[in-house]
């Protein structure tokens, strides 16, 4: 258990009410940190600008959770609330959870009515099989160990349950992030960290965490920006890493950062000035055992991951 959290679970029960009062909500963030973090900091520029590539990303999660009316779902690291909004427009029951404030203020903005929980997924206030599913999207890789987190996600669903979870894919192909991170390398001569959680990972972790049935599918589609410098403002007023890694730099390497991503920017540029950009995100979910059986630490009866296949509504 990390530092400054707390020793138990308040948790919150499935259907009915939901607690909206558990021990620090709306006061601090993880292991004890006060509210207006980087990332809260962050949230805005997210809504009005990074949200444009994950709002594409919402709903195929839910297809892969198998959420339809009436199902009970969680969507864990809400931020501002897409893909819960879109579960409740299927006539689903939602619980919305994110650790930022920021976040959940977003979306209480968006949806004053959207049942909302601060809560950090890897210590969920929930009870275990509260939920028919529980989506992730992009959650994992913000979590300090990945692998605890996906089997505490795990934990929430119901047996028979779906857990469905997203990552980006390979900067090479999620062209999106993968312009300014290839930038930086240019002029740092640092090749890009790569993602704590990359796509490749999702069937190892959900497997990990005991589900049935783990399955991966890309979803891929091109997004326009409007101008190239457009893309590099939107960019670094949003909670990536290579913006958190460009603002940390001096004047003079912005500088030559930003000149290199403008001449990447310019190989996916249409003459009138529109950057399209390949934006790929890989899709993975697994289904918690119906039937109890073998247990093992972490997670439920163990199974095999099966070979990656199309998900429920990917292209």
């Amino acid at each position: 258990m990390a530092p400054g959290r707390p020793a138990r679970r308040s948790r919150l029960t499935w259907p009915g009410r939901v607690n909206m009062s558990f021990p620090g909500a709306g006061r601090t963030g993880q292991a004890g940190t006060p509210a207006g973090t980087a990332r809260d900091r962050q949230a805005g520029g997210y809504h009005r600008f990074f949200s444009q590539f994950t709002i594409p990303v919402a709903r195929p999660p839910l297809d892969a959770a198998r959420v339809t009316a009436g199902s009970t779902v969680l969507d864990a690291g809400a931020g501002p609330g897409y893909a819960a909004r879109a579960a409740r427009a299927r006539g689903a029951h939602v619980v919305a959870a994110d650790l930022p404030a920021a976040m959940l203020a977003c979306a209480r903005h968006a949806d004053p009515l959207l049942p909302l929980v601060q809560a950090d997924a890897e210590l969920l206030p929930v009870a275990s099989g509260a939920f028919t599913a529980v989506v992730a999207g992009f959650c994992l890789p913000h979590l300090a160990d990945p692998a605890a987190g996906t089997a505490e996600l795990a934990r929430a669903l119901a047996p028979g349950g779906w857990l469905a979870v997203s990552a980006w894919d390979v900067p090479a192909r999620a062209r999106h992030t993968g312009l300014l991170a290839g930038a930086i390398a240019e002029v740092t001569g640092t090749p890009p960290a790569a993602s704590a959680v990359p796509g490749s990972r999702l069937g190892e972790l959900l497997h990990a965490a005991g589900l049935d049935h783990a399955e991966c599918g890309t979803l891929r589609r091109m997004h326009p920006v409007p101008s190239a410098q457009a893309l590099w403002d939107g960019l670094l007023a949003s909670p990536v890493a290579a913006a958190a890694a460009v603002l940390r730099a001096t004047p003079a390497t912005q500088h030559r950062i930003r000149e290199h991503f403008l001449t990447l920017a310019a190989a996916v540029t249409d003459p009138g000035g529109t950057v399209r950009l390949p934006v790929s995100a890989v899709i993975g979910a697994g289904q918690r055992p119906a039937a109890s059986g073998p247990r093992r630490p972490g997670g439920y009866r163990h199974s095999a991951a099966s070979p990656r296949r199309p998900l429920p509504g990917a292209p």
